[in-house]
């Protein structure tokens, strides 16, 4: 059931614009129901018929889903066809014993009693004559904002031809254009807004106001190309002058809003190279006020929701025309967007990877000169000292030798016979 009426109030918010025409009328107003249809006392199988009837004249019909649930949605054929009458209801073939006003726009639960018993006979329909008013005085229109978004409107007509087709157009009146920062200004160097407002058919004001003041005289222009590569300057316009700047073009505004087109703010007179600020211009050629199937009722009047093509903020003139050539306009306003609310702050990136490593620094400068350190060790003999060492030794040993020697030769004479 949830989903149902979900289904019914969006079906209710564009019945205006859906619903086709009518011979003699446009725009029936809607109401809905829905509940459980039973017979004595029990839910009606799926598939079971429910009517809703006016002046005993069936109007809409449904189909059961399951348990006996079904949803009904009732319309008028011309404007206040239904107003003060009761909406009844059959299931099957049995009249239900409920009954309820009809309300335009309106909805609810309406749960559905009948009764096996036997039927009287239906009472002749009231035959339905939609009433003709042609209008006697100039057509109105009345521009109303919607819930949903500023670009989206209703329109409602009186005094236009009844049945005549309807259809709307739009051209722009004032235009509002933010500039930001341009190609040779960083964040929140100069910042402002353009605004062009149509003067006659031929001619149109632009006023410009831009802050921080950077110069006492800036140059600014219309050109052609983009903010990040502008173009050749089509239409000066009066320096700014202490960041303000008033002129009048003449020329049609619709000219200008097109793609391709750019207004530039020039850092000064004798540094006119340097962009500042920057604001494209919107592109409106193709601009549209788009709307479904609308025609006047009985009465001459109308209602219908209308879509612009575009969401610049500025006043617009809407103007509705019958395919009679009767006509009348109004103003609508286009508000700017509130902002959104603040995103969820996002997650913890991953480490970035080992940075190269440094260069080598520069050498120090010399340290002081340490103390005097303790005395080596005695070194090993030199060659010298070992050669005579050597040589006294072999000495000595042929000094102990010759002593051996006449020591032996000492003995043997001391032992020689006597003669």
């Amino acid at each position: 059931m949830a989903k149902i009426r979900f289904f019914l109030i969006t079906l209710f918010a564009l019945a205006l614009t859906l619903a086709p025409s009518v011979a003699l009328a446009q725009n029936p107003t809607p109401q809905a129901f829905w509940g459980i249809a039973r017979i004595d006392g029990a839910p009606v199988p799926a598939g079971t018929k429910v009517a809703a009837t006016v002046d005993a004249a069936e109007v809409a019909s449904t189909m059961t889903g399951a348990t006996g649930t079904y949803t009904l949605l009732v319309q008028e054929r011309t404007m206040g066809e239904f107003t003060g009458k009761m909406v009844g209801f059959k299931v099957g073939a049995l009249p239900a014993k409920e009954a309820v006003p009809f309300t335009a726009f309106n909805s609810g639960t309406v749960d559905l009693t009948a009764s096996s018993a036997a039927l009287p006979p239906p009472p002749t329909p009231s035959p339905v004559t939609p009433s003709v008013t042609q209008p006697t005085g100039p057509a109105s229109l009345t521009l109303l904002t919607t819930a949903s978004h500023s670009s989206v409107l209703l329109a409602v007509g009186n005094n236009f031809i009844t049945g005549s087709p309807v259809t709307f157009s739009v051209t722009p009146q004032t235009i509002t254009v933010p500039l930001n920062p341009g190609k040779d200004g960083s964040t929140g160097t100069q910042v402002g807004t353009i605004t062009f407002t149509v003067k006659s058919a031929s001619s149109f004001e632009v006023t410009a106001n831009v802050l921080p003041v950077v110069a006492p005289q800036q140059p600014i222009d219309i050109s052609s190309g983009s903010c990040a590569s502008p173009g050749i300057p089509e239409t000066p316009l009066n320096n700014l002058v202490d960041g303000k700047s008033i002129t009048t073009v003449n020329k049609p505004l619709t000219s200008f809003l097109k793609s391709g087109l750019v207004v530039n703010v020039h850092k000064s007179i004798p540094e006119s190279a340097a962009y500042m600020a920057c604001g494209g211009l919107p592109d409106m050629s193709q601009l549209t006020a788009a709307s479904a199937n609308v025609s006047a009722n009985g009465d001459g009047m109308f209602k219908a929701l209308v879509i612009l093509s575009t969401g610049t903020p500025g006043t617009y003139q809407i103007t509705a025309m019958d395919a009679t050539g009767r006509s009348t306009s109004g103003m609508y306003t286009v508000l700017p967007g509130t902002p959104g609310p603040q995103g969820p702050v996002g997650v913890i990136g991953t480490v970035g990877s080992q940075g190269p490593q440094g260069v080598q620094g520069v050498v120090g400068p010399a340290g002081p000169q340490g103390n005097a350190g303790p005395a080596g060790a005695a070194g090993p003999l030199g060659d010298t000292g070992k050669n005579l060492g050597q040589w006294i030794a072999v000495i000595a040993l042929m000094v102990a030798a010759a002593a051996g020697i006449f020591a032996i030769a000492s003995g043997l004479g001391m032992r020689r016979p006597r003669s």
